[in-house]
């Protein structure tokens, strides 16, 4: 979720590539890292919504 926040692409392509990532995880407030990314006005946010949202159609 950090690297999320904090609008790190590269690090999110990362993780995304580990085999046991799980992209469906909440943080307290109930929401994943695609919800962040996608509440987020910012482009890295959206571009990282992207990778997620491919991520998940595999």
């Amino acid at each position: 979720m950090e690297a999320v926040i904090q609008g790190l692409v590269s690090t999110v392509e990362l993780l995304l590539q580990h085999p046991d990532i799980n992209v469906n995880l909440k943080d307290e407030y109930g929401d994943t890292a695609l919800d962040i990314a996608k509440n987020s006005e910012y482009l890295r946010h959206l571009n990282i919504a992207s990778l997620i949202e491919a991520h998940m159609s595999k």
